[in-house]
């Protein structure tokens, strides 16, 4: 079967270490449950996932750092847990990550840079740290991003400009300075900023 999908729901356990023995599996789905606990390295074994969501659970610490050991993984979800540590360096081939209301600190800067396939990043309501890189304008599918209520600090960059397919712009609740850059004008599609 080229696509196989695993839904959970009504989880009530610490999740299973024997979940990388599903190596078929393309998307897995594990919203609102009251799962919990840290999630398993053996993720990485699932080298065919395509899509993982993990909202609104209880999980807690590190995601693994090779979450998308495979290179297949192009939509990451685990809005609303309690993920801590940096952002895994190996969910730069996604295209959509939402990585909101966790815990996740860190150097924005270094997890995230000039990747092309993505189009949606969501990373509010964190504790990441740094200053906003010039990178970001090189991500040229990118429409939507969003890093609120965060520890950002230093201006934002006028490269953002360069972003021209940029429909929403969230930068809300930071430590950032200076004015708004007039290169931002050049952004035809933004609605939300």
């Amino acid at each position: 079967m080229s696509f196989l999908l695993l839904l959970l729901s009504i989880i009530t356990l610490a999740f299973p270490s024997s979940i990388g023995n599903l190596k078929m599996v393309t998307v897995l789905i594990l919203l609102k449950n009251i799962t919990g606990g840290t999630f398993p390295p053996e993720i990485n074994n699932i080298t065919n996932l395509m899509r993982l969501q993990l909202s609104y659970n209880n999980f807690h610490g590190h995601l693994p750092t090779q979450i998308c050991l495979g290179g297949s993984l192009t939509h990451f979800t685990a809005t609303g847990n309690h993920f801590t540590g940096s952002i895994p360096e190996s969910l730069k081939n996604c295209s959509r990550v939402r990585l909101d209301n966790n815990h996740m600190t860190g150097n924005i800067t270094n997890s995230f840079g000039a990747y092309p396939n993505l189009d949606y990043i969501d990373l509010s309501n964190n504790r990441l740290s740094d200053e906003l890189s010039s990178k970001w304008s090189q991500c040229n599918n990118l429409t939507n991003f969003k890093v609120s209520n965060n520890n950002l600090s230093g201006s934002i960059p006028s490269e953002i400009g360069k972003a021209t397919k940029l429909v929403v712009l969230h930068l809300s609740l930071n430590h950032l300075s200076w004015e708004i850059p007039k290169e931002l004008g050049r952004l035809a599609s933004l609605n939300e900023l």
